[in-house]
């Protein structure tokens, strides 16, 4: 039986001896104010495996939802940015319209902190992204590359991704396992961009550049789920950890 407030083998939650240090959650250090990570939450940007986030807090990070549709600036204080997944594409008049975020963006991801962004987050550090129309709308320029949308899916499946090479969410050999579901496609890879993720799918090895790298800042259209390597979101907040 779990005793009330406690949980198996460890018994109830108390409070520190007198004179001790006091506890600390995952990933803090004592005299210091945990880890803030901005992540983007609203109607461009609302995919994301609740999973990752659980885990994300777990490791010691203060999750803090900003909007890059409506804010004009980052959370203060942030140590970290999650751009997850969603549809800039449909909104993707109002995420160029706002030069602010996508400024203040680009300067964060510049200054060499640990950014994640996934999909349409990805999609978003992109230069630019083509609507249905043709026309061109240009996102926050972290990444040289260009994307269209397509009227049929580009990529649908399971993925199993190994890195190449350190990333914030790990040293080279990392594995992690995830989805790939996207209209969209990159017209525009320069030569020599790195690309870090080694991808592999139901029909065997994906030969598509992926993971790419840009200083901190780690993009890619995979949907990880770091329940599939636990360890990732604790490399993750001691990029943050570091980084500040």
């Amino acid at each position: 039986m779990i005793p009330p407030g406690g949980v198996q083998g460890q018994g109830p939650c108390r409070e520190s001896p007198e004179g001790a240090a006091p506890l600390l959650a995952p990933g803090e250090v004592q005299g210091q104010r945990p880890c803030r990570l901005a992540v983007a939450r609203d109607q461009a940007f609302c995919f994301y495996y609740g999973e990752n986030l659980r885990r994300l807090e777990a490791a010691g990070l203060r999750l803090v939802p900003f909007s890059p549709l409506a804010d004009a600036a980052l959370p203060p204080g942030v140590d970290g940015l999650y751009l997850g997944g969603g549809y800039p594409e449909v909104h993707a008049a109002a995420l160029s319209g706002n030069a602010a975020m996508r400024r203040a963006v680009r300067d964060f991801c510049r200054s060499g902190r640990p950014v994640y962004a996934e999909c349409g987050g990805f999609m978003y550090l992109m230069e630019s992204l083509a609507d249905l129309d043709g026309r061109q709308w240009p996102m926050a320029g972290v990444f040289a590359l260009q994307a269209a949308m397509g009227g049929r899916f580009a990529a649908l499946g399971y993925r199993e991704v190994t890195t190449r090479a350190a990333t914030l969410l790990g040293p080279a050999g990392t594995v992690l396992r995830g989805h790939e579901f996207h209209y969209s496609r990159l017209t525009r890879v320069p030569a020599g961009i790195p690309a870090v993720y080694g991808l592999t799918g139901r029909k065997g090895v994906i030969d598509t550049p992926e993971g790419f790298v840009a200083g901190g800042t780690l993009g890619s259209y995979v949907h990880l789920h770091f329940g599939s390597n636990p360890e990732a979101a604790a490399h993750f907040a001691a990029a943050c950890a570091e980084g500040r």
